[in-house]
């Protein structure tokens, strides 16, 4: 398919030679091998019902001259991914611009990750009395750091409301360091959502299910947190505005027309040589994109993208850019809502770490109990202890998962009501309001944010579902078997002071 005029109009030297046609095999294979390497910084999506167009690593520049014009109608959404946003602020920048961000969302997205402290290995592991030591000295040191009095605090460029400079440090005072990182890092649970009058945006931690050597490290088992790596993600829904309905179906579908959806993940990597990633590097970023992945071959009408078993395409088949049952040509308003959905419902990752029957903390609950029941003893006992701490994490980050659910579904109800008399207005006469309808609503909620499509909502609902029947009721189950197996310990612990001599 010819590519649009719409790119070399944007007279952006160098741009149009980047957007590619992603539905020839060869460029979505390309493409594909970009989102593999963790040396790819970002990429744009533009793509309708019979068109899509993707450009890989636009600089902050290319980006500002993009949004500058309204894309095509046929182009109904686009797709802006963001990696290590700390690499790249004038990108940033340029899309907070764009759609007025405030200048503390800015500036949480441009900062530093906090990066891993290495330890050194040991010829024999430790004991246990010693990595009990280990583990509060670091908790103690990690406290008092975040005490320090020499942590810059940022103040605003009066000039540019969006530029964070750094500030001296006030003399004589002791300020805790707020940084973004640190917070999220300490509280897994931890959530955001912030509106405007052009976007939604949604900030969460995501678990991914990746190796992080714990074999290797004797202390992993006295963590707090469950295992795996621990990302911050921003999803956000932009508003581009609507097209003049040239029809019945146009005007029926009159909301969202155009719409953006910027995705922004912490570096999963900070510090690390990316230029010259090892295998097991490679293979966990496969893991912790695995969703944005599948999400990306869906949006692609290549012979390369389809499925390879009926099997695959059955569960991971996701109808975006036509809705079933759609003639062809006609486009999809509900394309942005749907985007939006499906990034947030990452559920290959929620069902490898808790759904599945087999999924590692009911074995080793499981485990547990059958050294108890063979062997009893107290040592047992502080594994159980971190194992209900672990799960408690998951439980508040599930609930929070939750909680963004419910206040996204209910924040919609306002939306809906202003969506229908958009839709009984406009099919009067476009562009003249019925009096009473929509010129005289003031309501504060549905003045912010942006409209999910129907479809969306639907899907949210059932999300919300989801969580509460198989992913917290899951986790209350192995925390319902943690406190028997405490209660087991307890009288294993009276049965053998009874049993001791006494004198």
């Amino acid at each position: 398919m010819p590519q649009p005029d719409y790119y070399s109009e944007l007279k952006v030297p160098g741009l149009e030679l980047k957007f590619v046609d992603l539905d020839r095999d060869d460029e979505y294979v390309a493409c594909n091998r970009y989102l593999r390497d963790p040396e790819t910084l970002n990429f744009v999506l533009d793509f309708g019902t019979d068109e899509a167009w993707v450009a890989v690593n636009v600089l902050g520049n290319e980006l500002v001259g993009l949004l500058a014009h309204k894309r095509p109608s046929a182009l109904t959404t686009r797709w802006i991914n963001i990696f290590a946003p700390n690499r790249q602020v004038d990108v940033v920048k340029a899309l907070a611009k764009h759609y007025a961000f405030s200048p503390r969302l800015y500036g949480l997205m441009c900062l530093e990750p906090l990066k891993p402290q290495i330890v050194a290995a040991t010829e024999e592991p430790p004991s246990t009395t010693e990595r009990f030591k280990n583990y509060a000295r670091r908790e103690r040191q990690r406290l008092r750091a975040s005490y320090d009095p020499q942590s810059p605090t940022a103040a605003r460029n009066p000039e540019d409301p969006l530029e964070l400079r750094q500030a001296a440090p006030v003399s004589g005072t002791k300020r805790l360091d707020v940084n973004h990182y640190h917070i999220v890092d300490g509280v897994w649970h931890w959530s955001s959502m912030d509106y405007g009058e052009k976007f939604l945006c949604l900030g969460y931690n995501w678990l991914h299910n990746v190796d992080d050597g714990e074999d290797e490290n004797p202390e992993e088992d006295l963590k707090d947190v469950p295992s795996g790596r621990r990302l911050w993600t921003w999803l956000i829904l932009c508003d581009d505005g609507a097209t003049p309905p040239s029809n019945t179906f146009l005007v029926q579908h009159l909301s969202n027309i155009l719409g953006t959806v910027i995705s922004i993940h912490e570096d999963p990597f900070p510090g690390q040589n990316k230029l010259t990633p090892d295998e097991q590097t490679r293979m966990n970023l496969s893991i912790i994109r695995r969703n944005l992945l599948n999400v990306f071959q869906n949006l692609s009408k290549a012979e390369k993208a389809r499925f390879s078993s009926v099997a695959e395409g059955a569960i991971s088949t996701l109808h975006i850019r036509k809705a079933p049952g759609s003639a062809d040509g006609d486009p999809s308003g509900d394309s942005p809502s749907l985007l939006f959905y499906y990034l947030f419902d990452d559920w290959y990752t929620t069902y490898s770490l808790v759904v599945r029957r087999q999924h590692k903390y009911g074995e080793k609950l499981r485990t547990l109990r059958q050294e108890l029941s063979q062997k009893p003893g107290l040592g047992q006992l502080q594994e159980i202890h971190q194992i209900g701490r672990q799960l408690g994490v998951l439980k508040r980050v599930y609930t929070s998962y939750k909680l963004m659910i419910d206040r996204i579904v209910q924040g919609q109800k306002p939306k809906n009501k202003l969506r229908q008399l958009s839709r009984e207005s406009t099919s009067e006469h476009y562009g003249v309001h019925k009096k009473g309808s929509l010129n005289n609503t003031s309501n504060p909620v549905a003045a912010l944010g942006t409209t999910l499509s129907s479809s969306a909502i639907v899907r949210f609902q059932r999300l919300g579902d989801r969580v509460d029947m198989y992913v917290l009721s899951e986790i209350q189950q192995c925390l319902d078997e943690k406190e028997a197996l405490v209660f087991m310990v307890s009288l294993i612990k009276r049965e053998l002071y009874e049993d001791k001599p006494q004198f």
